[in-house]
C-alpha cells in the first residue's frame, strides 16, 4: 500500500474518530429510554422507514462494491495474461502476482458523515435540532475475510430540556424532546462481519445488527448462515433486542433461523422461524412466527414473488407480486395484493411497528412504466383498499381508491434539466371532494458540475405525523419545496432543503441546511 494510499486511510479514520468522540460523549450524557411512557409505540412506527433508508443506503454499498471486485478481477486477468505473453520466470510471476493480490485486498474504508441543521416553525412556535451521523465500513481487515460495518447518529436539542416542561404545548415535540437529556445518541449498527473464514461458504456477524425478514428486525448478538450445497443454504440468529429511539431493553430478546432452498434455475424457496420475548413491559409478551417466501421466474425478466406470515399460530397476512420487465420496450408492469387477515394489536413491539389498532383489510395495486424513447416516460397506477368491515373505518383505518398519471422529461429543451408532472386522484368517504384531487411536480436542472437545485410540490391525501403526545392524522396534505446541492470537491458537499407545508387546520415551514462528507 503506497504513501498517499495511507495518508488517505489516516484521513478518515480521523473523521470516524472525531465523531466517535461526540457520538460516545453524548451516550454518556443521554438516557436509556423516553420519559413519556406512552411513547413506546411512537417509537416503534418510525423504526420501519429508518430501517428502510438504511437498508437501500447498504444495497447501493453493496452494489459499489461488487462493481469495484468486478473491476479488480479484471485487472489481475489482464495482468496475468501481459506477464505470460512476456514469457517470465515462475518466480517472476510469483512475486508479480503476490505484490498484486496484496495492493488488491488492502485495507478499505469507505462511508459517509453529515451533519445537518432543522427548523420547524408555525404561529409561533418553533423547533430547532441538529443531527450528526456517520456511517462506514471498514473492509480487508483480513483480506477478502473479516470487515467492519458501524452506522450512528447524535442529536441535539437546541431548546434544551423540553422535557422537564410538562405544560410546553409545542406543535413539535417529537420522540427526541421525550428524552432525559437534549444531547442524545443512538447506535444502530456495529457488528464484524466474518465470511468464508471458520468455514468455508459462510457468514458470521457479530454484534448490533439487523436481519431482514417480512420486515427488519434489530438486535445485538449473532447472525450466521452456511451455504451447504448449490440447493440449500440454511441461517441462524439470536440476541437482545434493539430499538432504534429506545435503546436496547433488559429482557427483551430474539432468536430464529431458516433455510433458502433453490431446488432448480428460477426458483428460490425461503423459510424463516422467529421467536421474541419482551419482558420488560408490565404484562410480558411474546410473540413467534413463520415467514414463508417464493421467488418464481416465469420466463426471462418477469418474475412472481409470493409471501406469507403466520403469526402466533393464526395467518398475519399475505402478499402476491409479479413483476413483468420488457427492455426491448422499455416497459414494466408491476401488479400486487396485499390481505392482512388479523387485527395488528398488544404485540411485541419487533413485530409490529403499528401506533392504534390496523383493521383486517385488502389491498390492490397496478403499476405501469413506458419509456418514450430517451427523453421521455409515462407512468400510471392504481390503487384500491378495501376493509373486512365497513363499521372499522376511522384512524389508521381507510377505504380508499387512488389513481396517477405521470409524465417525466429529461434534458429537454436544455442538458441537465429534469421535469416531471403527476395528477393524482381519490375516492374515499368522509372527504371533501375539494381534498379528492392533487398535483405533484418538479423542476430540477444541473446549474454545473458542482450545484444542481430543484423545486416541486407533492400532495398525499393521508398523512401521519408523529409527535411525543399524539400521532396525528393530517387529510389534504400540500406541500411545497425546494433543494439545493453544492459539491464542493469530490469529498465534501453542502445540501438544502426548505418545505411549506399546510391544510385546512394547519400549516408549517421547514428548513434544513447540511455538510455531507464521501470518503
Amino acid at each position: 500500500m503506497g504513501v498517499m494510499d495511507a495518508l488517505q486511510n489516516f484521513k478518515k479514520l480521523l473523521i470516524i474518530a472525531i465523531f466517535i468522540h461526540l457520538f460516545t460523549v453524548s451516550c454518556l450524557d443521554s438516557q436509556e429510554s423516553p420519559q413519556n411512557t406512552n411513547l413506546d409505540k411512537k417509537a416503534d412506527f418510525l423504526e420501519k422507514s429508518a430501517v428502510a433508508e438504511e437498508k437501500t443506503a447498504n444495497v447501493e454499498e453493496e452494489s459499489k462494491d461488487k462493481k469495484e471486485e468486478e473491476s479488480k478481477d479484471k485487472k489481475e486477468e489482464s495482468e496475468n495474461k501481459d506477464e505470460k505473453e512476456a514469457k517470465k520466470t515462475e518466480e517472476k510471476e510469483e512475486k508479480s502476482s503476490s505484490a498484486m493480490a496484496l495492493d488488491d485486498k488492502s485495507l478499505q474504508i469507505t462511508g459517509s458523515t453529515s451533519v445537518r441543521y432543522r427548523l420547524k416553525t408555525t404561529d409561533g412556535e418553533s423547533d430547532q435540532d441538529i443531527y450528526g451521523d456517520l456511517n462506514f465500513q471498514i473492509k480487508n481487515i483480513v483480506p477478502d475475510k473479516i470487515s467492519f460495518y458501524f452506522h450512528g447518529r447524535a442529536f441535539l436539542d437546541i431548546e434544551g430540556d423540553q422535557h422537564k416542561n410538562s405544560h410546553r404545548t409545542d406543535f413539535f415535540r417529537d420522540v427526541y424532546d421525550g428524552y432525559n437529556s437534549y444531547l442524545e445518541a443512538r447506535l444502530y449498527h456495529a457488528y464484524l462481519s466474518v465470511e468464508n473464514y471458520l468455514l468455508p461458504d459462510s457468514l458470521f456477524n457479530v454484534g448490533r445488527q439487523t436481519v431482514y425478514l417480512d420486515q427488519a428486525y434489530n438486535f445485538d448478538g449473532v447472525y450466521g448462515e452456511i451455504q451447504l450445497n448449490r440447493f440449500l443454504k440454511v441461517s441462524a440468529f439470536g440476541g437482545a433486542s434493539n430499538y432504534h429511539y429506545k435503546g436496547p431493553k433488559g429482557g427483551d430478546w430474539l432468536v430464529g433461523g431458516g433455510a433458502e432452498i433453490a431446488p432448480w434455475q428460477g426458483t428460490k424457496f425461503i423459510a424463516n422461524y422467529l421467536y421474541i420475548e419482551e419482558d420488560s413491559k408490565e404484562e410480558g409478551l411474546d410473540d413467534y412466527q413463520f415467514i414463508f417466501r417464493l421467488r418464481q421466474q416465469i420466463i426471462q425478466n418477469c418474475f412472481l414473488l409470493g409471501q406469507l406470515t403466520v403469526l402466533n399460530d393464526e395467518t398475519k397476512d399475505i402478499s402476491l407480486t409479479s413483476v413483468w420487465n420488457f427492455p426491448e420496450y422499455d416497459l414494466q408492469i408491476n401488479l400486487r395484493f396485499y390481505a392482512l387477515f388479523n387485527e395488528m394489536e398488544n404485540l411485541t413491539s419487533s413485530v409490529s411497528y403499528y401506533f392504534g389498532v390496523y383493521k383486517p383489510y385488502q389491498q390492490y395495486e397496478i403499476h405501469i412504466h413506458k419509456g418514450l424513447g430517451e427523453n421521455f416516460s409515462l407512468s400510471a397506477g392504481y390503487m384500491l383498499r378495501v376493509l373486512d368491515h365497513e363499521r372499522d373505518q376511522g384512524d389508521f383505518n381507510r377505504e380508499f381508491q387512488r389513481y396517477y398519471v405521470t409524465g417525466t422529461m429529461e434534458n429537454l429543451p436544455i442538458k441537465g434539466l429534469e421535469v416531471s408532472l403527476s395528477f393524482q386522484g381519490w375516492l374515499s368517504e368522509g372527504v371533501k371532494d375539494s381534498d379528492l384531487f392533487g398535483i405533484d411536480a418538479e423542476i430540477a436542472y444541473k446549474f454545473s458540475k458542482q450545484l444542481k437545485g430543484s423545486i416541486g410540490t407533492s400532495y398525499e391525501l393521508y398523512q401521519y405525523e408523529i409527535y411525543l403526545d399524539e400521532i396525528k392524522e393530517r387529510i389534504g396534505l400540500t406541500t411545497i419545496y425546494t433543494k439545493w446541492k453544492y459539491e464542493l470537491n469530490k469529498t465534501w458537499s453542502v445540501v438544502g432543503k426548505f418545505e411549506w407545508q399546510y391544510d385546512e387546520e394547519q400549516d408549517y415551514f421547514q428548513a434544513e441546511l447540511g455538510i455531507t462528507a464521501q470518503f
